[in-house]
């Protein structure tokens, strides 16, 4: 989560905290309530950048040569229904391992529509 939602998120996440926790003394739960984004920023630069990368990655290369699958990188010279975009993502937080879902995205690029298949991994 980026700072700026870190920092719109915690006047709503507080109270729940505070409910698990226990409260936290009023200037400490005032300073919380308004720190500013680049605080938050400077703060957890270190903490952050140990968890930052690429993100995880779910797809492994194919049996197909490359050359065999014909790839479009724009969508300027379709004129016909046929044609589509399609992308899979892994729900699986922070780990490859276990239960998770995989979504699979298909975009129709002349006829404008999509759908969306949700499958158990």
């Amino acid at each position: 989560m980026c700072s700026k939602r870190l920092k719109a998120a915690l006047p709503l996440w507080l109270p729940f905290h505070e409910q698990e926790h226990g409260a936290l003394e009023e200037p400490v739960r005032q300073k919380l309530l308004q720190i500013s984004a680049a605080t938050i920023d400077r703060l957890l630069k270190e903490k952050w950048a140990r968890y930052r990368g690429n993100g995880l990655c779910g797809t492994r290369p194919g049996g197909l040569p490359k050359h065999q699958i014909s790839i479009c990188t724009d969508n300027d010279d379709v004129d016909r229904p046929g044609f589509l975009e399609a992308d899979t993502v892994a729900h699986c937080g922070n780990s490859l391992a276990g239960d998770f879902i995989w979504s699979s995205t298909a975009f129709g690029c002349f006829v404008s529509s999509s759908g969306v298949a949700r499958v158990v991994g």
